[in-house]
């Protein structure tokens, strides 16, 4: 069985993982769908699992999905992909 500060600490980053997928990140929806069901008892096998999907998060900062792939054919023979931006308004920054 874990400490009862180990779960604090699991808990606190999944939690903070959930708020990330309900906010920016909806691809970490099936990480943390596979993570919460351990908050009362993670192993080291999950404390591990946690500790990947946070490192994904934090690198993975600045990066961009391309949603559809669809190249609009520009002036030359490559083409050119249409931008479309977004943002989300957050009261919290992690």
């Amino acid at each position: 069985m874990a400490s009862q500060m180990a779960i604090l600490y699991y808990q606190i980053g999944v939690g903070s993982l959930m708020y990330a997928m309900t906010q920016t990140w909806l691809d970490l929806a099936f990480a943390m769908s596979s993570l919460s069901p351990y908050c009362h008892n993670p192993s080291a096998i999950h404390n591990d699992q946690e500790k990947r999907r946070l490192r994904y998060y934090w690198g993975g900062k600045g990066l961009a999905l391309i949603l559809g792939g669809h190249r609009d054919r520009g002036d030359d023979e490559r083409g050119s992909y249409q931008l479309i931006t977004g943002s989300v308004k957050s009261p919290y920054q992690i």
